[in-house]
């Protein structure tokens, strides 16, 4: 009875201190350069739009000594920091997996953690709160200390599966992640790394988890059975599901704006389509052909019309589409590469 009592109680704190609330357009006219970037795509709604402003030179403020930065993961910005994935640091002569920390100011090596040994090429992204760093690798999920690198704790998945692109979303309670091949997401104890709740997809847990209006949403890819899911951040209880077409999967994670989630389909033997959903019961409100992509949609509230962005795949194209529903226009999208293994960082210049 005492067990039942304590496990009501953790999810009620959960629920009350883990969800995000209802996601505010952020300010367009923000002043301030330093702003973080402390999860994946931004915040945890996934949004992607940043109030900071720009570089808007093209010079270059530092380069970091080669510290086997992960091709496709994402930096995360925090408190001072820069930190990284990292496979195989150069100057310490290693192939092992790290979660590296560098000065915002000049790029210097704060500190380097080993962690669990990356898996399937992951390149998943770190998320900061509270002082800590949350990385998955491997079989494992971690917090760490952003201040030192000393590890917290360690959170491993049922069956040992490796976290591939899933890395972790984290609230003021709650870490949540995804375990790729295992097909679950979990809910984790942000103090103490004990699991809360699982839940088991159709499909490959690739998703970044996102999280607004007190639930959960995220995708299964992989199994012809495509599925977008929204939970109950407390419970873990399913609100609501949306399938798609055999072929078209869900390898990206959703953007949420606005009461509409925006997600990205990924078709290996044709096109790729673009959906906007409710978020309160997962109806379609519109979609649109483009190229399959794996890309986590964007969203930038215009003062005139609000906005939300995709890039393609095959033929690298860029897709806006406007909150009326129709395609805005499509071009050539281009990517800049700052090398295999090295980060940049752009100098902040504010304009007059």
């Amino acid at each position: 009875m005492i067990k039942k009592i304590m496990g009501v109680l953790l999810c009620a704190a959960v629920c009350m201190a883990a969800v995000a609330p209802v996601i505010a357009q952020p300010s367009l006219f923000v002043s301030q350069l330093d702003i973080d970037w402390p999860p994946f795509h931004y915040d945890e709604a996934h949004v992607g739009f940043s109030p900071s402003e720009a570089p808007n030179t093209s010079e270059i403020a530092w380069i970091s000594e080669d510290i086997g930065a992960v091709p496709l993961s994402s930096l995360i910005v925090a408190n001072g920091k820069v930190f990284a994935y990292c496979q195989g640091l150069q100057i310490m002569d290693s192939n092992y997996t790290y979660l590296v920390a560098l000065d915002e100011s000049d790029g210097e090596i704060l500190w380097a953690t080993q962690i669990a040994p990356r898996e399937y090429g992951s390149w998943a992204t770190p998320a900061y709160m509270d002082g800590s760093v949350f990385v998955s690798s491997g079989d494992k999920v971690y917090r760490i200390d952003a201040d030192d690198g000393a590890v917290i704790w360690e959170f491993k998945s049922q069956g040992g599966y490796g976290s591939f692109i899933s890395g972790p979303v984290v609230t003021s309670s709650a870490v949540y992640v995804g375990d790729w091949n295992g097909c679950h997401y979990y809910c984790i104890d942000k103090n103490n790394g004990t699991e809360i709740w699982d839940f088991t997809v159709s499909g490959y847990a690739q998703s970044v988890p996102a999280i607004a209006y007190d639930t959960i949403y995220f995708g299964s890819a992989y199994s012809g059975d495509n599925r977008v899911y929204c939970v109950d951040a407390c419970s873990g209880k399913e609100v609501w599901n949306t399938s798609f077409p055999i072929d078209k999967n869900v390898c990206g994670s959703v953007t949420i704006a606005d009461k509409i989630v925006y997600l990205t389909t990924y078709d290996f033997c044709g096109t790729g389509i673009f959906y906007a959903l409710n978020a309160f019961n997962g109806s379609k409100v519109w979609e649109h052909t483009i190229e399959r992509t794996d890309s986590t949609p964007a969203y930038y509230p215009s003062p005139v019309r609000d906005y939300v962005y995709a890039a393609g795949d095959l033929r690298q194209r860029r897709y806006a589409a406007s909150m009326q529903r129709t395609a805005a226009w499509s071009g050539v999208f281009l990517a800049l590469v700052a090398g295999r293994t090295r980060l940049w960082y752009q100098k902040m210049v504010k304009s007059l």
